[in-house]
């Protein structure tokens, strides 16, 4: 009991606590002389007088701030060994949350995407719902449909450090569609005719969204994306053997399902058509 009462004693006598109570006095004096000659002085404006008075009260705050480090900086070396180990642990222990932050600042600095943006990363696709520091909110999307499946995603930011982002908004208010449409190997005889309607719908719809004057208003990149990515109409295949249509399409990005339904509908229709099957009115 009497060595920690010497050990206070020894902290209340040392030169850090009477510098510090004396530097304070002295500061507090001198600013209250500078603050009252600054009211009383009567050549300048009121506006002047508050704009001296700022300037005063930071001049004096820097210069406590200076003056306490200078005192206290002895103790401030022992006691930053002592925060580091403290800070590693820290560090360790929260690994995770520094992580979503950093990504979180990263996703902010580069403008990747905002709230309403169609976006793919991490392995889920959906609309941008929310955003936080920590993680960022998604409404699910169907790969297959392209409509939503009513299914709530939430997301760490740290995902944003070692995932690509692809956001398919960032030609608002339009946008290229891409989709797919199958028909089975044995209607290979109806391919032509399907690539047709297909071609000749999308060209349609892309002529139609939108006018030449407003077409060149947009800025001149999102111009060049939009004549050298569709309409376009490709051949391919799926896994289980069946012939697959990926078309592509401008059009806005509010009716980009609308107009997947039209080609849809044109497009089976001329199937049905070919098969000889009787069209449902």
């Amino acid at each position: 009991m009497l060595e920690e009462l010497n050990g206070l004693w020894e902290l209340l006598t040392s030169r850090g606590i009477p510098s510090t109570i004396l530097l304070l006095l002295s500061l507090f004096v001198l600013r209250w002389i500078a603050m009252r000659y600054v009211r009383r002085e009567r050549r300048l404006s009121k506006e002047l007088k508050l704009r001296w008075q700022n300037v005063i009260k930071n001049i004096f705050v820097l210069a406590g701030c200076i003056g306490l480090v200078m005192i206290w900086a002895p103790q401030l070396r022992a006691f930053a060994l002592s925060l580091t180990a403290v800070v590693v642990a820290i560090v360790i222990a929260t690994k995770e949350l520094i992580l979503c932050v950093s990504g979180s600042l990263l996703r902010a600095s580069s403008s990747t995407f905002v709230i309403g943006d169609l976006v793919e990363y991490g392995g889920h696709t959906g609309y941008v719902m929310d955003q936080s520091l920590l993680t960022t909110e998604l409404q699910e999307v169907d790969e297959v449909s392209g409509l939503p499946s009513g299914n709530q995603i939430v997301l760490p930011n740290s995902l944003f450090l070692n995932h690509p982002v692809k956001n398919y908004s960032h030609l608002r208010p339009y946008t290229v569609h891409s989709f797919s449409l199958h028909i089975d190997a044995s209607q290979a005889a109806a391919v032509d005719a399907l690539m047709m309607a297909a071609e000749q719908t999308a060209e349609t719809i892309s002529r139609s969204t939108a006018s030449e004057r407003e077409f060149e208003q947009l800025p001149k990149w999102k111009r060049q994306l939009l004549k050298t990515s569709a309409p376009k109409v490709h051949l391919g295949s799926t896994n289980i053997g069946k012939i697959a249509f990926v078309i592509s399409v401008i059009c806005q990005e509010a009716k980009a399902m609308e107009h997947q339904a039209e080609i849809a509908r044109v497009f089976y229709r001329i199937l049905a058509k070919e098969a000889g099957e009787k069209t449902p009115a």
